[in-house]
């Protein structure tokens, strides 16, 4: 359990492919497009759809991971990871 008490102690730096405004605009994008249309929530499970709505990028494919993308707000995902 020593790995586990360093990890908490001293964790890992979190380190973003991109700044957090390149993430947050497909975002605002999909969001208008919502509101357009009258939707109230997006859910997606494509790898690139994924990526592009939520800025969520994996290497495990075969992994199940959604993306809820709401009208407004935070965007979520729920992982196996």
């Amino acid at each position: 359990m020593a790995i586990v008490d360093q990890i908490k102690n001293d964790p890992i730096p979190k380190e973003l492919a991109f700044s957090p405004e390149e993430y947050a605009a497909p975002v605002a994008h999909v969001q208008a497009n919502m509101a357009k249309q009258s939707l109230d929530l997006i859910i997606t499970s494509l790898r690139p759809n994924l990526g592009y709505r939520t800025g969520y990028d994996t290497s495990l494919a075969s992994a199940y991971a959604i993306g809820l993308v709401a009208a407004e707000g935070a965007v979520w995902i729920h992982c196996v990871e």
